[in-house]
């Protein structure tokens, strides 16, 4: 045991610590958010979910030996190709790209889907400001001609469902040699909360998907990042999956045929607000090892905590109310005159303040409610 205080220790000189340096690379271009607020539609939720940033996708796509960057659009804004040039300079496209700016673009990746030698575009299209039977929910793909010169290619994936993609990543899911893709939901577009699907494109080996009958992706979460490794040693990848209220998910690919081994991994207690995925060679066996990334401590988000989806009002639309878990009991986290906005019919019970702060969940909704709502509750954190 050594006692920190025993330490012998040495000040830094504040020249030789770390120095954060901000250089502006490309100062005129910037991701545009839309006016989408969360909070006028689902107001108990503990943070704007929609915004979630550009896509982003980095690739040589023009063969001049430098990287390139394609740069997603939000909603009314198109997407940017950056070409790198070699004096150090570059030039911004929107061609063909601002055809869809009415789409939110929030994953985008470059792969080589068609074999020719030059990477393609696949973006993937999602947010919270339209209906689940927007056609701007339709993914994008791109082929390439080997100059970075784009154009669409609708018949690519035209069996696609639309969806508010969480992530996209390619693989070569059948054991043929070309890259299939498998594209996840972030959430389901009108409620966050209720669980969106997978589904797993397989290509041609000329650049067309079409669409696996496999159902091991259904309902599966709401997914935010995913990665692909051999998981049982049989030469097949595997899909390792998770999200906001997710366990870390494992999809065993059994020739061609996915099922679900989440269990199977010891990963059914891991439920939590994964952000992140990451496979490497932690300890130098060959083996690589996962890194996830959750949302920590310093958050509103605590162990036991709650999610229960319902239309606890019955007005046509889904509410999501949180808890804290407090000695075996739920506690709801948002104040009454929050909950009473959201739930009007909760004033008919004319509680005061004083009753509120310690009425449990169940007291204020009953267990059947409760019971019959979708709900999870986060085990690590």
């Amino acid at each position: 045991h050594i006692d920190q205080h025993q330490v012998p220790t040495q000040a830094i000189p504040e020249s030789e610590t770390l120095q954060v340096l901000q250089e502006e690379i490309f100062p005129e271009i910037a991701h545009e958010e839309g006016p989408y607020i969360d909070f006028n539609f689902e107001q108990l939720l503990p943070e704007m979910v929609s915004h979630q940033g550009p896509a982003l996708a980095v690739g040589d796509v023009n063969g001049d030996g430098y990287d390139d960057v394609y740069l997603g659009g939000g909603k009314k804004q198109s997407g940017q190709l950056v070409l790198s040039n070699p004096n150090g300079t570059y030039t911004v496209r929107t061609e063909p790209f601002v055809a869809a700016q009415n789409a939110e673009e929030v994953v985008a990746l470059f792969v080589d889907t068609d074999r020719d030698g030059d990477l393609d575009l696949y973006v993937g299209t999602g947010g919270k400001a339209f209906s689940k039977f927007d056609s701007a929910l339709k993914d994008l793909f791109y082929l390439n001609d080997g100059r970075g010169n784009f154009k669409p290619f609708a018949f690519a994936i035209e069996e696609a469902p639309l969806l508010n993609t969480g992530v996209v990543i390619s693989f070569d899911a059948d054991a043929d040699n070309d890259p299939d893709l498998w594209i996840a939901g972030r959430y389901d577009t009108e409620t966050y909360g209720l669980p969106s699907s997978g589904y797993l494109l397989i290509n041609d080996g000329l650049g067309k998907f079409s669409l696996s009958s496999s159902e091991a992706f259904k309902d599966m979460g709401m997914v935010r990042s995913a990665v692909v490794a051999d998981l049982n040693a049989d030469s097949w990848p595997d899909i390792i999956a998770s999200g906001d209220w997710m366990n870390v998910e494992i999809y065993l690919n059994r020739a061609g045929e996915f099922e679900r081994a989440t269990d199977l991994f010891g990963m059914e207690n891991t439920r939590g607000m994964w952000g992140a995925l990451y496979l490497a060679d932690l300890n130098g066996d060959g083996i690589k090892d996962l890194i996830a990334g959750n949302v920590g401590t310093n958050s509103l988000y605590q162990t036991g905590m709650g999610m229960w989806v319902a239309d606890f009002d019955q007005n046509g639309r889904q509410d999501q109310l949180f808890s804290y878990q407090i000695n075996g009991e739920d506690y709801p986290i948002h104040d009454k005159d929050e909950l009473s906005q959201q739930l009007p019919y909760l004033k008919k019970n004319r509680l005061l303040y004083a009753d509120y702060s310690t009425a449990t969940l169940e007291k204020l909704l009953g267990q059947s409610a409760l019971e019959s709502s979708t709900n999870y509750r986060l085990n690590l954190i």
